[in-house]
C-alpha cells in the first residue's frame, strides 16, 4: 500500500505513540508531540517496515484527527485505517462534522464519497433530516455509544472532523448538554441581559451569537454561577482529571497562502460537482421561509441559500452574475471559518491537559488531497 505523506506522519505518530524516543520523535512537553523534519519518503518507509507490534496498543485508544477545513483530514484518515488494517488493527471512522450528520448535505459538506465508505466504515454520516435540529449534546452521546460499541469489538475509532464543540464535548467534560431558552425575547435583550450577569463572559461573546448567549444564560440560570467562573472551574478539573478517554489528536494545519489557494480550488469543484443544485433542492425540502436553524448555520449554505432566493425571483435559473456572487461568498465565508478553527485548535488543544497531541503541516501536500 502506498502511503501519502501525511497519513504517513499519522501512522509514524500512531506507532511511535508508546515509544516517543525512537526515531527522533521528541516530547516538546508531558502532552505535545513533534515529529522533526524528515523526507517524505523516508516517513512512509518507516511506517510500512517498523513497529507494527507498537500498533496493537492501540486497540483501546481513541484517535481524533481534527483541523480546519480543507487540510486532508477525510483522505488521511481513509488511508490510515486501510493501513492499521495491514497491521492487523480494525479501524473504523467516526463523523465529528455537525453537517456531515445530516442528510443530502454532501457536497457543501465535502462529505465522504460512496466509495471512500466502502474502503472503510463509516458512522454518524447522513443521519438525521434537513428538516429537524441536531446539536452538540445530541452528537455527543450518539458518539459515546458508537465509541463504546466499537472498543467493545476491539475495533480502533478514529474520529475525524472540524466541528470543535464536538470534539471538544466529546473528549472532556463540557456543559453542552444545557437546553437552550429564551425564544421569546429578541438576541440583544439576551445580550444585554447576559452583559449584567456576567460581564466577562459577555466581552467573549459577539452580541449578535444567539447560540452562545443563550447557552451561557442557561449555565447562570441551572449551575446558579456565573458562566466564566464556570469555565475557569472546568479548567481546573481538565487539569486534574483529564480527558474522557485515552486519546491522541492528529491536529492537521497550513501555511496560510498554500490553504486560501486550496479554498479557492475547493470551491471551484464544488460549485462544478453541483453545490448550487444541492442547494435549490434543500431549499424546496426545508422551505423557503422555514429553514433549519441548525442547517443553514453551516458554512457553504447560509451563505448561498440567501443569494439564490433572491435569484430565484428574477430568474428561472441561476445567471453568471449569480454563480459569481455564490462562488466569492463561499470562497470568503469557507476563509473565515477557517481562521476560526485555527484560532480554536491554538487556544484550546495547547491549554488542554489529558491528551496527546501532533501538529502535522499539511502546506506541502495540500494540492495532492481530497478533502
Amino acid at each position: 500500500m502506498v502511503l501519502s505523506p501525511i497519513s504517513g506522519l499519522i501512522t509514524l505518530g500512531l506507532c511511535l505513540y508508546h515509544i516517543h524516543s525512537a526515531y527522533g520523535f521528541t516530547q516538546k512537553s508531558s502532552h505535545i508531540l513533534a515529529i522533526p523534519p524528515r523526507s517524505r519518503s523516508q516517513t512512509s518507509q518507516m511506517v510500512l517496515h517498523h513497529h507494527p507490534n507498537d500498533l496493537q496498543h492501540l486497540r483501546q485508544k481513541l484517535v481524533v484527527i481534527l483541523g480546519p477545513t480543507a487540510t486532508g483530514k477525510t483522505k488521511a484518515s481513509i488511508e490510515v485505517a486501510l493501513n492499521l488494517r495491514q497491521h492487523g488493527i480494525a479501524a473504523e471512522i467516526v463523523n465529528a462534522d455537525s453537517m456531515q450528520v445530516y442528510q443530502g448535505f454532501d457536497i457543501g459538506t465535502a462529505k465522504p464519497t460512496p466509495l471512500q465508505m466502502q474502503q472503510v466504515k463509516h458512522h454518524l454520516f447522513g443521519l438525521i433530516e434537513p428538516t429537524k435540529d441536531y446539536n452538540a449534546a445530541s452528537y455527543v452521546n450518539a458518539c459515546t455509544d458508537v465509541i463504546d460499541i466499537l472498543r467493545s469489538r476491539g475495533v480502533l475509532p478514529i474520529v475525524v472532523g472540524g466541528t470543535n464543540m464536538y470534539i471538544e464535548g466529546l473528549i472532556w467534560p463540557s456543559v453542552i448538554d444545557m437546553q437552550r431558552s429564551g425564544p421569546e425575547y429578541t438576541t440583544q435583550e439576551l445580550y444585554d441581559k447576559l452583559n449584567e450577569l456576567d460581564r466577562e463572559r459577555a466581552a467573549m461573546l459577539h452580541q449578535n451569537d444567539r447560540k452562545r448567549i443563550t447557552r451561557s444564560l442557561d449555565v447562570i440560570r441551572i449551575y446558579g454561577m456565573k458562566h466564566s467562573d464556570l469555565i475557569q472551574q472546568r479548567k481546573m478539573e481538565r487539569d486534574k482529571i483529564g480527558s474522557k478517554y485515552d486519546v491522541i489528536i492528529f491536529a492537521m494545519q497550513c501555511e496560510p497562502e498554500t490553504h486560501k489557494k486550496l479554498i479557492q480550488k475547493r470551491t471551484q469543484a464544488m460549485l462544478q460537482n453541483g453545490i448550487i443544485e444541492e442547494c435549490l433542492n434543500l431549499m424546496k425540502i426545508i422551505g423557503l421561509q422555514k429553514y433549519n436553524k441548525t442547517a443553514i448555520s453551516s458554512t457553504a449554505y447560509k451563505e448561498l441559500m440567501p443569494i439564490l432566493e433572491e435569484s430565484m425571483n428574477k430568474e428561472s435559473l441561476p445567471s453568471d452574475e449569480t454563480m459569481k456572487r455564490c462562488a466569492a461568498a463561499l470562497e470568503t465565508a469557507t476563509w473565515q471559518y477557517t481562521r476560526k478553527q485555527n484560532t480554536w485548535i491554538r487556544n484550546r488543544i495547547k491549554s488542554e491537559t489529558g491528551v496527546k497531541v501532533v501538529h502535522i503541516d499539511t502546506t506541502g501536500e495540500l494540492f495532492n488531497l481530497e478533502t
